[in-house]
């Protein structure tokens, strides 16, 4: 909780440039992903605890809307990875910091350069979702 109010109250104080952007970002992302893993564990329990209810659940995870989830998911992994891999960087070598400005204009490009064939497989996700149906694998399938 911390987290997400220093976040808030942080991002209210613009201090401008792509600096303040990544940090913003980053944190965002990093909440993103740990709201993901809360939701992740809650789901696989279900499938240990109650099977009918995570058949369910898995049925609707597999609404193509939930393809935009997944996809926000994948945006936030991807970038807080390469931000994270930049500030390490810079973190241990204090003379790079000069050029911040375009360490985190490349996080970006490559976040997109990442993300666009991503984009492109999950859209296909979707349009097999309505050109076939939805196909379900319940657990004894699995097993």
């Amino acid at each position: 909780m911390t987290a997400l109010v220093t976040t808030l109250t942080e991002t209210l104080r613009y201090r401008g440039a792509i600096g303040q952007w990544s940090w913003v970002l980053h944190r965002v992302a990093g909440l993103g992903v740990v709201l993901f893993l809360v939701l992740h564990v809650i789901g696989v329990a279900y499938s240990v605890f109650y099977p009918g209810l995570w058949e369910e659940e898995v049925l609707i995870y597999q609404h193509p809307i939930f393809t935009i989830g997944e996809f926000v998911l994948t945006a936030c992994v991807v970038y807080h990875a390469l931000n994270g891999l930049r500030i390490s960087i810079l973190d241990s070598r204090p003379h790079l910091w000069k050029h911040q400005k375009q360490a985190a204009t490349y996080v970006l490009l490559g976040t997109l350069v990442l993300l666009i064939p991503t984009f492109i497989l999950m859209f296909g996700h979707v349009l097999r979702h309505y050109n076939e149906g939805p196909t379900f694998v319940d657990i004894p399938t699995l097993i």
